[in-house]
């Protein structure tokens, strides 16, 4: 394994990064998103960057995108599914574009299976449990075969030099394996025919997994290590898989250098000891561990800045054999007509170069933003900042009675020379102290512009209206989509949104109820409490998590009742109240990607 105190230089080099496919831009995409469609020069241009920068992998993350049985998309000319093959001919042509790019630039490649997103997380979430899921598992491990099957027959005349192993996208986490016979079924119905299958076609190549590694910005417990070494140690000594890399937590959005090290090392003792067990079975002791650290934010708007991608590597460096981070798309340079969202991808890629070759990550000079603010129709307040250098963003704290949190970081993009920061979650009354700094792509931050202000007891706490007249409210649900303010986690912190729902009416309200996506491992996550008022006067309060079944045949009754199961959120007064408008009031344990699946007022 890798030592840093062995290394000619004091920083952790990146072997390789992954690209995904399904971000390039179809003929439909280019048209609507004003992108244009990648061809072989885009993937020659990130794999020539990828060389220059000592880098010696590319992985293109999947081969087909798989709606359903009937609703494929191709990233490459399939011959077995061409009836059920959606894709244009620019997209079907992505992966022969990379690996004629690896080839040029004298990179090694790990061929992709397929992805079904939805349908996986789904199944996933369900332990496997239902025979919808379990028939799901193993028509995907059947699919795999055959497009690894198909992939070789392409290719392997043409790029066996380069093709290193298999890549697995579906992506496990350590939260939703443990229980009931989950593992068992992803192992038996997926992982052991799959994998098999990858042996024998390429018998000394590697198959890789890159699994979401949740921290919640905490250190480990001993239990948490326990699991999750125990489940791969099983996985390892069942299957043919034998690379293990850690994706998410080890990247941009839940887990610090402060975490990672109890993880790795830990995982490093379990690989020692599931090689150690692949020796008394007489197999191949080639088990490794590597590290994926994402340098890009869940919104995809975001690069992480060189010093902390820098420093989670570090944390990791003494327990991995290799990095490769997802994505290119986030640090390798590239017209912004091809990769929308990531203007500043020169910089970080330059600081990530420069970085390397002297060894350390530079402090240097970054000018303080000029700013000013206002309050904006008495419901927020409204930061200007006006660009001074080369900075590419900004991040912007609030402090109240003494806690100080990360409310916003904004990229900022090349040719723009101002830039609007809004504060949502602002409160009547409350006496405020703000900084807004400005940041390079090294992690150098400006000094802080600060103001201190007493908000007015007329400014609205971050009203996100949803108006819509209902005729008659017990009988229909609203599909809310996303009209709270969605928040980012980068650093833990508390939080707030404000939902105000219009009846159009006054109408007798017997109970209201929230649902939201959850996982409660992963980036996406519950409310801590929903307050609930109904023309200004506290109606309910909902605790998390709330009740997961109720019959509406009968009445309801009780104040607050629920219990753990799904993530609804009830709020049940003694008595009806009767009210036109519902103010949902969201406390958020962190700032999170906060995502409302229905709404349903009684």
């Amino acid at each position: 394994m890798h030592n840093i105190q062995g290394h000619a230089q004091s920083l952790p080099r990146m072997s390789g990064m992954f690209i995904r496919n399904d971000l390039v831009a179809s003929p439909e995409e280019a048209k609507q998103k004003q992108q244009k469609v990648w061809g072989q020069a885009q993937y020659q241009s990130i794999s020539n960057n990828l060389a220059k920068a000592g880098m010696t992998v590319l992985i293109p993350q999947i081969a087909v995108n798989y709606r359903d049985a009937n609703h494929q998309t191709f990233y490459y000319p399939t011959k077995r599914f061409q009836a059920t093959d959606t894709a244009s001919a620019s997209e079907q042509a992505q992966l022969g574009y990379a690996l004629q790019s690896v080839k040029d630039n004298n990179l090694g490649v790990y061929l992709p299976l397929q992805l079904s997103e939805t349908t996986w997380f789904q199944a996933l979430y369900n332990h496997f449990d239902s025979k919808e899921n379990q028939a799901f598992l193993k028509e995907s491990a059947t699919f795999s075969i055959q497009i690894a099957d198909e992939m070789m027959q392409l290719y392997e005349s043409s790029y066996g030099a380069q093709i290193k192993g298999f890549y697995l996208p579906f992506e496990v986490d350590n939260a939703n394996l443990y229980e009931g016979k989950a593992l068992d079924r992803w192992i038996e119905d997926y992982l052991q025919p799959v994998t098999t299958h990858l042996r024998k076609l390429l018998p000394k190549g590697r198959i890789v997994t890159s699994p979401l590694l949740y921290t919640n910005l905490t250190q480990p417990s001993s239990k948490d290590l326990t699991q999750w070494n125990t489940m791969w140690q099983n996985v390892f000594f069942r299957t043919e898989l034998d690379t293990l890399m850690p994706q998410d937590g080890a990247g941009w959005e839940s887990a610090s250098a402060d975490q990672l090290g109890a993880w790795y090392r830990s995982m490093a003792d379990m690989i020692t000891t599931s090689n150690a067990d692949r020796k008394l079975q007489g197999r191949s002791a080639t088990v490794e561990l590597w590290n994926n650290p994402e340098s890009y934010s869940m919104s995809g708007s975001n690069t992480m800045d060189i010093t902390r991608l820098e420093k989670n590597m570090q944390a990791v460096e003494p327990y991995v054999q290799r990095h490769i981070s997802f994505s290119a798309h986030s640090l390798m340079p590239m017209s912004e007509d091809f990769l929308a969202g990531q203007e500043n991808n020169e910089a970080y890629y330059q600081a990530y170069t420069e970085s390397q070759r002297i060894g350390y990550v530079p402090t240097k000079l970054v000018q303080k933003p000029k700013v000013t603010y206002d309050v904006q129709n008495q419901n927020n307040i409204e930061f200007h900042v006006t660009r001074v250098g080369d900075e590419t963003g900004y991040v912007l704290y609030r402090t109240i009675a003494g806690k100080r949190i990360k409310i916003k970081e904004l990229n900022a993009e090349k040719e723009q020379t101002t830039f609007t920061f809004t504060d949502n979650q602002v409160l009547p009354h409350a006496s405020v102290r703000y900084e807004l700094m400005a940041f390079d792509a090294y992690g150098n931050r400006s000094l802080p512009y600060t103001c201190e202000l007493s908000l007015p007891a007329t400014i609205a706490d971050g009203i996100s209206d949803f108006s819509k007249k209902i005729t008659k409210v017990n009988a229909q649900a609203l599909s809310t989509g996303l009209p709270v303010q969605t928040l980012t986690f980068a650093e833990q912190s508390e939080g707030f949104a404000h939902l105000r729902l219009d009846l159009g009416k006054t109408q007798k309200i017997q109970a209201i109820g929230m649902s939201f996506v959850q996982d409660r491992n992963a980036s996406i996550r519950i409310p801590a409490t929903i307050q609930y008022e109904v023309d200004g006067h506290a109606y309910a309060t909902a605790e998390q998590p709330s009740m997961p079944q109720i019959d509406f045949t009968k009445p309801v009754i009780g104040e607050n009742t629920y219990q753990a199961g799904e993530y609804w959120y009830w709020g049940f007064p003694r008595t009806a109240a009767r009210g036109r408008v519902v103010d949902i009031k969201i406390r958020l344990e962190y700032n999170v990607f906060l995502f409302m699946r229905e709404l349903l007022v009684l």
